[in-house]
């Protein structure tokens, strides 16, 4: 191997320079049949040498993906690392809930807390036909509301997001102008997804629709099932857009407080 990876080390730029000789001497015709055999030749003396001096000038224990690693470096190619997790991009922006219902559905993540209440977790899911009419809060104002889309390049399933909120006293003002005060109550809100599809974002509408609290929320972690180990792996999130806060909603002056 050693003795191998020597010669090709040496001889390959040397094969390369004889080959350039005998073609300056006599060129191969643009349109000719010499013309794709000789242009693959110089590729493959060209790819040999270049492993086996890389090979040379970096030890003989390197490995067949360390080489490849090399070249595609030195081809301008980028190099993505088996053990680096898959991205998981999650991006909010601000949004209005449909007024009609789209072919996939919609889920919505209202992050509401109620003193004695049952902890839900979870998206919430509303089974519809598509087209069909919506209708939300009509008792309440909600704002704000926030259209997270989550994407990534290679599909994913059984993916578990995990979220941390907080939910906080809100105090008003004369002025109309509040502020959120002290936290009164916090805890992780694991979301579930059956597949995110590298061809198209999973949605859903995040928002409070409680009239007490104001809620602020971060995107933890996120694991998914992997189809080669039949294992939870751990995936890296790149969260964009705006932060999950959520001011308290308001009744409406005909409506009764919930």
């Amino acid at each position: 191997m050693e003795l191998f990876i020597q010669v090709a080390a040496t001889g390959g730029p040397i094969a390369l320079a004889m080959m350039g000789l005998y073609m300056s001497v006599r060129p191969p015709s643009a349109t000719g049949k010499i013309h794709w055999p000789w242009f693959i030749a110089f590729a493959i003396l060209g790819i040999i040498a270049t492993a086996a001096n890389f090979i040379e000038l970096h030890g003989t224990d390197v490995s067949l993906a360390e080489i490849k690693t090399g070249i595609e470096q030195l081809l301008g190619h980028k190099t993505v690392h088996p053990d680096q997790p898959p991205v998981l991009a999650i991006d909010c922006h601000p949004a209005l809930l449909p007024n009609f219902a789209p072919p996939e559905g919609v889920n919505t993540l209202d992050l509401f807390h109620s003193e004695g209440g049952a902890e839900i977790i979870g998206l919430g899911s509303s089974i519809t036909q598509p087209g069909q009419l919506l209708g939300w809060y009509e008792d309440r104002k909600i704002f704000p509301i926030l259209r997270c889309d989550l994407s990534n390049k290679e599909p994913m399933y059984s993916v578990v997001l995990n979220l941390h909120a907080k939910f906080s006293k809100f105090v008003s003002s004369p002025s109309g102008v509040g502020s959120i005060g002290e936290v009164v109550y916090e805890r992780d809100w694991p979301i579930a997804i059956a597949e995110i599809d590298s061809n198209k974002p999973f949605s859903f509408y995040a928002y409070t629709s409680s009239v007490q609290y104001a809620v602020n929320a971060q995107f933890l972690d996120a694991t998914f099932l992997s189809v080669d180990t039949n294992e939870r792996v751990k995936a890296h999130l790149l969260t964009l857009g705006f932060p999950l806060t959520f001011y308290p909603a308001t009744m409406n002056a005909t409506s009764t407080q919930k």
